[in-house]
């Protein structure tokens, strides 16, 4: 799977790339896995990759606040009232 990730903060050219990430898997009890066709990159993706926003995650870091997901998979649990 590849992930267009933050490999350092600077110029949007040189401090991202595009790179493949491990897979996540099936969900286990009690999660959830959506699968992302797409992520907009806006704003605070671009703060982020120049080195100016607010908060700063460690490279490399995966960029896009917004997933876009048509489907999603379940492990069945129940859950009690209570």
């Amino acid at each position: 799977m590849k992930a267009v990730q933050v490999v350092a903060f600077g110029r949007p050219a040189e401090a991202v790339r595009l790179n493949e990430v491990p897979d996540v898997g099936s969900p286990g009890p009690n999660e959830v896995v959506v699968a992302v066709e797409a992520a907009p990159i806006n704003n605070s993706d671009f703060m982020i990759i120049a080195g100016r926003y607010g908060y700063l995650p460690t490279p490399p870091a995966t960029l896009g606040c917004w997933p876009v997901s048509p489907r999603a998979a379940f492990v069945s649990c129940r859950h009690r009232a209570g």
